[in-house]
């Protein structure tokens, strides 16, 4: 069965804070006033972490405390104030980039989850095996890992998985990007890159901004990345104002949604296939299974609408197309037989438009 991942939101300040939990995230990620890796943001003094915390808990919604950037040996008290803090608001895990803090937090807070930064550059199961080793529960994965990359990974990953799923996509690999600090001696692995890549850098035949890429949404992925195993939907943005982070929340619950249907809908297909359909009413009796099927019948109804809003205009096809596709879909799960199988949006709206609707 598909695992339902958590929507991870990025709080940059208290209003985006309170706008990701009013829009439905299961948790955010948040930094202190120091070491983390967007230091421009406004971020939260101690005091405004143990409200943000129990603003959070109160809501059933997780705290991630961010220190993800590297330190220096000057720092190692600040940092482990930092760890200190986290403990004391109970924070639900903290986010580090420099392995070299690892060993002093498990000695000083053994409790305190550790989730590895995508800024530890880990794009390996050899890897992933390591951070397990190391006392680490979760790891982000780098944006730049390929779809094969992250199923071979999530297929034998000791630990969970967090991936980047929506914002900006930087043009280097993670954590390895010096660019910010040759150019403008304002590093990214310092919480202070300028993000120069944006600037016109040209390349022939290109676009006059050949080093700036474009925003990533994998909304559309979502179910797919679920059924692979990764169990955190990671949204970048603690930069943003509190309507970016609360469109992007809201973006990410709803598509997750209709993923949940789309597995009714393959159960629905399945009791409606022959002796499936006989057995289960031989077995919970005729009210039973009619108030099933139509829970089924809804959920079904809702998933159509989502993807083919255009077929509920015309009364008279709806009926027909609902059929048609509950027919579809039920051969699809009959030829799949025993297998695990997720109706993939764009898989289900070019089958509706295949049918004639658009």
């Amino acid at each position: 069965m598909m695992n339902k991942p958590e929507i991870l939101a990025p709080a940059g300040s208290f209003d985006s804070l309170t706008a990701a939990v009013r829009c439905g995230a299961d948790a955010v990620y948040l930094g202190g006033r120091e070491l983390n890796a967007r230091r421009n943001a406004a971020n939260f003094s101690n005091e405004e972490l143990a409200q943000a915390v129990e603003y959070c808990h109160a809501r059933g919604v997780k705290v991630y405390i961010t220190l993800n950037t590297l330190v220096r040996d000057d720092e190692m008290e600040t940092a482990m104030n930092a760890v200190r803090c986290a403990c004391d608001v109970k924070a639900d895990a903290l986010i580090l980039q420099d392995i070299g803090l690892t060993s002093l937090i498990r000695k000083a807070a053994p409790d305190m989850p550790l989730h590895a930064s995508t800024q530890t550059s880990v794009q390996t199961l050899d890897g992933i095996k390591m951070l397990a080793d190391m006392g680490f529960c979760r790891a982000v994965l780098p944006r730049e890992l390929s779809k094969k990359e992250i199923e071979k990974i999530a297929a034998q990953s000791p630990i969970e998985l967090e991936m980047f799923v929506h914002g900006a996509l930087c043009m280097c690999l993670s954590g390895q990007c010096q660019l910010s600090a040759v150019l403008g001696s304002r590093s990214g692995n310092r919480g202070l890159c300028a993000q120069p890549c944006r600037l016109p850098f040209a390349a022939a035949g290109g676009t006059g901004h050949d080093l700036s890429l474009k925003d990533m949404s994998l909304i559309e992925y979502l179910p797919e990345l679920a059924q692979m195993g990764v169990l955190s939907f990671k949204i970048e943005g603690r930069m943003k104002r509190p309507e970016y982070v609360a469109a992007a929340v809201t973006a990410q619950r709803v598509q997750r949604t209709v993923a949940e249907q789309a597995v009714e809908v393959l159960r629905m297909g399945r009791l409606v296939t022959g002796e499936k359909l006989a057995g289960r009413v031989l077995r919970e009796g005729i009210p039973a299974f009619l108030r099933l099927l139509a829970v089924n019948v809804i959920h079904f109804t809702y998933l159509l609408y989502k993807c083919v809003p255009s077929l509920f205009l015309d009364p008279a096809a709806l009926l027909p197309g609902l059929l048609r596709l509950t027919q579809m879909l039920s051969q699809r799960v009959a030829g799949a037989e025993g297998k695990q199988e997720v109706v993939l949006l764009p898989q289900l709206v070019l089958t509706a438009a295949d049918m004639g609707f658009q």
